[in-house]
């Protein structure tokens, strides 16, 4: 069957330093995803000995020792490894050529998901957001009890200025196994433009040639004027194609990766990614063609490893 997933389901909560309405989704919204998209809970043709398979996914079921740890679902992470932050720089070209990043612009009555505007790269300054961070959790997070799924890794993604972090910060849910890893694309501002992008997904076996298909379901919220204006969440479906062995040269040195390749869209629009991933550093550059012609690439710049009795704010 056509693997598919909810995109709520993965998001499956965010959270606000200072009330940032990108609220959290409840299990009723995503009880009515369900009805709209029924997806059973798992697919009997599709079982693995040691995985469930739900939402198109392949689940790691630990060990009965490791439900005993803190985080038994990253325990098999050989990229996304607990405490670990992954640092990336980004760059826009919109569809008239210019080249631009991020402005926050923190004006009252603004959602904060839209208090922000395009800035010529020529032109960044101390309240442009220079980074995003992809941090994966190194201790037990009290908004993980009211989640309606735990068996995922959970990881934070929030952007970075000058000036220090900017208000809002996302949580959500990814999987990795020796099956399948799946993250959902950098969330927020500037970033909400690749919600409506494939989200970096890879599937073994990780050889050329590999084929593989997901969906989504974009919620409303993530609709902008600057690139398309929808009321009802939307459905995406994407096609996968491992395309390539390669070398990236990367600040890590000259990585061996395999190139994927997807594209597809919806009725809001067509997109497409090219990423690269490295079985050590994980997704290392992505490329996005997003639904209002613009085009976001993103590098992985560093990797830093969180001390553990460190809090991840």
């Amino acid at each position: 069957m056509s693997a598919r997933i909810l995109l709520v389901f993965l998001s499956v909560v965010f959270i606000s330093a200072c009330g940032n309405d990108q609220a959290s989704t409840t299990d009723s919204a995503a009880n009515q995803l369900k009805k709209k998209n029924p997806i059973p809970p798992e697919t009997t043709s599709t079982k693995k000995e040691g995985y469930k398979f739900r939402d198109g996914l392949y689940i790691e079921r630990p060990s009965a020792q490791a439900l005993q740890t803190d985080f038994p679902y990253n325990l098999d992470n050989k990229v996304f490894q607990t405490g670990r932050i992954f640092v990336y720089d980004y760059i826009m070209t919109r569809k008239s050529g210019q080249v631009v990043i991020c402005k926050i612009v923190e004006q009252k009555g603004i959602p904060m998901r839209k208090a922000w505007t395009f800035l010529p790269i020529d032109q960044k300054g101390e309240d442009c957001i220079l980074e995003h961070q992809i941090r994966v959790f190194n201790e037990e997070n009290r908004m993980l009890k009211f989640l309606s799924k735990k068996d995922l890794t959970f990881v934070q993604y929030r952007s970075e200025t000058d000036k220090g972090p900017i208000k809002g910060i996302s949580l959500l849910g990814m999987v990795e196994n020796a099956e399948n890893i799946f993250l959902p694309n950098p969330v927020g501002r500037i970033f909400n433009v690749l919600q409506s992008a494939p989200p970096l997904y890879v599937k073994s076996p990780r050889t050329v040639g590999n084929e593989y298909d997901y969906t989504i379901e974009v919620p409303s919220k993530y609709s902008d004027p600057r690139w398309g204006d929808w009321q009802e969440n939307e459905v995406m479906n994407f096609k996968y194609k491992i395309t390539d062995e390669t070398t990236i040269d990367t600040p890590f040195g000259n990585l061996p990766c395999i190139e994927i390749q997807a594209s597809g869209g919806g009725l809001i629009g067509q997109s497409a990614l090219t990423t690269y991933f490295n079985e050590e550093y994980g997704f290392v550059q992505m490329t996005y063609k997003n639904i209002d012609g613009s085009t976001m690439v993103m590098k992985l710049t560093e990797i830093r490893q969180e001390d553990p009795k460190q809090k991840i704010n």
